[in-house]
């Protein structure tokens, strides 16, 4: 056999292969889409091979078990009422004059009519601060010996109403 016909042979092998895989993906996706319906979630889930699905959500780099980087990109499946906590909680703070504590920003988020699971109010709060603590673009401070909840992305004492600038 020639290598014109070897190759031919091979380029045949490799297109069946090719279909088989996207056989199996679509599958995938078809048994991830009954998934979710079933947790009744809206999902999102990145197409791009080096995106990996974590818990938490923020896309950075993988890391290996000595704590290098391991160049693979990372990111959280987002639930539609996880975005739109997220979104409300963005909306409080970027609008916050100095960072907001727990209270401040339950009381916050349950005037915009978003529930937080919980049996009691202290089971809510804690829930809620366990979710700002994972969220990513927040972070806890510590300003004049108060914490509070701010942006990553604002400078502590920037307003966004001019008025107070």
């Amino acid at each position: 056999m020639d290598i014109a016909a070897r190759l031919k042979l091979e380029e045949s092998k490799l297109l069946q292969r090719l279909a088989e895989v996207r056989a199996l993906i679509d599958e995938q996706r078809q048994l991830q889409a009954r998934i979710d319906a079933a947790l009744g979630g809206n999902r999102e889930y990145s197409d791009d091979p080096d995106v990996q699905t974590t818990r938490y959500g923020h896309v950075d780099e993988g890391m290996t078990e000595s704590g290098q980087s391991s160049g693979t990109k990372r990111r959280r499946s987002v639930s539609s009422e996880v975005r739109q906590f997220e979104e409300i909680v963005t909306e409080i703070l970027s609008s916050a004059s100095r960072p907001l504590n727990r209270n401040e920003m339950y009381d916050a988020i349950l005037q915009r009519g978003l529930p937080i699971v919980g049996a009691t109010d202290a089971d809510k709060k804690n829930t809620l601060g366990s979710r700002l603590t994972r969220m990513p673009g927040v972070e806890n401070v510590n300003l004049r010996g108060k914490r509070g909840y701010w942006l990553k992305s604002r400078v502590i004492g920037e307003s966004s109403d001019p008025r107070e600038q």
